[in-house]
């Protein structure tokens, strides 16, 4: 079965959201549904109103909605920040069509939650003034005009590590609309600069932390002029011979930058005192050394004095530090340690050397290190007093020439305030002997003239050098070894001493030769292969291998030389023969045309209208001159002659004396210039 409805209806259904909440101050959008139940399209106009100055807004105009139909309508809910309204409330909706004029009135229920206000109030004037190392109190004011209690801790920004708030504010709760006044001490450290800090209080909320307040002030801290004098000891050796110094560090322990004089009291009569320096300027906190340096003049026995600071900004401030001079005394101890009982050529060894002061006073020593080469030795050392030893490290290397055997290391120590006052300290190391292949570190060197060349019956002079270089003393004698050697009669020369081949050297030293070598060989001669030999006790050696070149004797020719060709026997006979042939007949040949030419002249001059004979004068056959004695003929370069048993090098001009058994033609190297020298006659 049906109805049916003839003519029009009108009807509106409100649907209002569910529970909303608001803070105070918040603006938040609702929405509303409506549906139209009527017969007929309708419009429809809304009002919302809510409890104390809690507004909303809708839709300015009506709202048309079709028939059967719906629609959602948004409302805009304010609530002011200053509301006192709290918890549960409702807002009342009304709904009034156009054309049947029905109205629908529902209700809206929202929450207003509670409102947080505090206000911080800053100490009076903005500023708290707190002196160095004090205290001072303040308070600040904390009024609640919120809409519910609060509890709140306040925490703060700015303040230095030289002021602190003590004891630390507590926990405070305001009620709604009440007043508080929150009392405060700040404390300044005595170090703590005259200046002023910026300080900002925050009102923390206990459950969630949140800052619901600030303020700011200002704290100020005054100026505190102080100073303090401090130093090690009070006890200050002082003497005649050397200046002793102590070391004072003053401080500022003001808050604020000061002067301060320094000065010693009471008199100094008898002392030479310097205060270094007088006057220092420092800032808060700042400390600096002063250094009293004091000597004795006629001063005796134990005097107290007082090192006093005052500072300049007020002379009411001030320090002392009181001390005695007392006579000096001075001594030492020097005792030497190591691990190492041996070492050898090229090793470095570790060793201590341990010095006490056993004075009562700063001493500054000079220290001497012998025996081993030590690198890395000081020179000076500057020890206070004490009845313990203080370790100096020594490295000590073993050089190349150190003697084998037992080896000292001494140390000494000697005072430079008064050179009596010394120590020494020594400690043995066995060096054992430098060898290669169990024979001593002694070289051998030979040198020559271009290729060592000896021509017979001449000489030839080599340089023999000899060098220690290991750690042994060496004694010895030279020869020279080779096959042929004893046909070149060799004679030693020692430069600058004997002539005879013995050596004696100690470790790192030297010696040189002159080997002269007199060629007595008869045959050909030929290339010799030599050596020096070095023979002593415990040792043998032989220097590198070098060669002498001789000449044998000159062979006569067999048959005549010319120089450039030689005839041999025979044929040197026959032209002889020849020779001597011809000459005869041309002697004869002279004679006999000599007396044809007599007998010529004879007739011309005599017999002319004379037929009488007359014997002509006999003919005479007189003595024929002596020959002119032939000139010493002319020295080649490099020759000479001796004479008086000398000869003149003609290099360098020297004088040479000449062995008495050498007869001309030899030859020789000078010893002076190393120009080689042709002895002939």
């Amino acid at each position: 079965a049906y109805t049916i409805v003839l003519g029009v209806d009108w009807g509106w259904e409100i649907t209002p959201p569910s529970n909303t909440t608001f803070d105070a101050g918040e603006t938040a959008t609702i929405q509303v549904g409506v549906r139209n139940i009527g017969s007929e399209q309708d419009e429809v106009r809304f009002e919302m109103v809510g409890p104390g100055s809690i507004s909303a807004t809708g839709p300015p105009t009506w709202v048309t909605v079709g028939r059967g139909l719906s629609d959602v309508v948004s409302f805009q809910v304010q609530v002011p920040s200053d509301t006192n309204l709290i918890g549960s409330h409702n807002l009342t909706l009304t709904a009034t069509g156009l054309h049947g004029g029905e109205q629908e009135v529902v209700t809206i229920p929202i929450t207003i939650g509670a409102r947080s206000e505090l206000d911080l109030i800053a100490p009076q004037g903005g500023n708290v003034l707190v002196a160095a190392g004090d205290s001072s109190n303040f308070s600040v004011m904390a009024t609640n005009g919120g809409t519910s209690a609060l509890s709140f801790v306040l925490d703060w920004s700015g303040l230095p590590s030289s002021l602190s708030f003590d004891p630390t504010p507590p926990t405070t709760t305001v009620e709604v609309g009440q007043s508080h006044s929150i009392p405060i001490t700040v404390v300044a450290g005595s170090s703590s600069s005259a200046t002023s800090h910026q300080v900002t209080l925050y009102a923390k909320l206990v459950n969630s932390s949140e800052i619901i307040a600030q303020t700011s002030f200002t704290i100020e801290v005054g100026h505190s002029p102080s100073v303090r004098i401090l130093a090690s000891g009070d006890i200050l050796p002082v003497g005649e011979n050397t200046i002793s110094s102590m070391d004072f560090v003053i401080l500022n322990d003001g808050n604020e930058e000061d002067q301060f004089a320094l000065a010693l009291s009471p008199s100094t009569d008898g002392f030479e005192v310097t205060i270094s320096p007088l006057l220092i300027t420092l800032a808060a906190s700042e400390q600096q050394i002063v250094t009293v340096s004091m000597r004795r003049t006629t001063a005796t026995g134990e005097v107290n004095f007082s090192l006093v600071a005052t500072s300049s900004n007020d002379a009411a401030v001030t320090d002392s530090y009181s001390f005695r001079a007392s006579e000096v005394n001075l001594g030492v101890i020097a005792a030497l340690t190591s691990t190492d009982s041996t070492a050898s050529v090229g090793q470095t060894i570790q060793a201590y050397l341990w010095l006490t002061n056993t004075g009562n006073a700063n001493q500054t020593f000079q220290l001497a290190i012998t025996g081993l080469n030590c690198s890395n030795a000081q020179s000076t050392l500057t020890l206070p007093p004490s009845t313990s030893a203080v370790p100096v490290l020594l490295e000590c290397a073993v050089s190349q020439n150190t003697p084998a055997g037992t080896t000292p290391l001494s140390a000494s120590v000697t005072s430079l305030a008064d050179p009596s006052v010394s120590a020494t300290a020594s400690l043995n190391f066995t060096i054992p002997q430098d060898r290669v292949n169990g024979q001593p570190r002694l070289s051998i060197t030979v040198t020559g003239s271009g290729e060592n060349t000896l021509p017979h019956e001449g000489s030839l002079v080599l340089t023999v050098v000899l060098q220690n270089d290991g750690n042994e003393h060496l004694t010895g004698t030279l020869a020279l070894v080779g096959e042929g050697a004893a046909d070149l009669s060799p004679s030693w020369a020692a430069v600058g001493g004997s002539s005879n081949p013995n050596y004696v050297l100690s470790p790192g030293q030297s010696a040189t030769y002159e080997l002269m070598l007199v060629s007595t060989i008869t045959t050909n001669g030929g290339e010799l292969n030599m050596r020096i030999q070095a023979a002593g006790s415990g040792h043998l050696l032989l220097s590198d291998p070098f060669t002498v070149n001789t000449v044998g004797p000159t062979v006569a020719p067999d048959g005549v030389s010319f120089g450039f060709f030689e005839l041999d026997n025979q044929i040197s006979i026959t032209i002889m023969a020849t020779g001597w042939l011809i000459t005869i007949l041309f002697v004869l040949l002279t004679i006999s045309r000599r007396r044809s030419r007599s007998e010529h002249i004879h007739s011309t001059f005599y017999d002319i209208g004379d037929d009488e004979d007359e014997d002509s004068p006999p003919l005479t056959d007189l003595p024929l001159p002596p020959p002119p004695l032939p000139d010493a003929p002319a020295l080649a370069d490099g020759e000479a002659r001796i004479s008086d048993g000398r000869v003149t090098c003609m290099g360098c001009s020297s004088s040479l004396k000449m062995p008495e058994n050498r007869d001309p033609p030899f030859k020789f190297k000078c010893p002076k210039c190393s120009e080689s020298v042709r002895v002939v006659e």
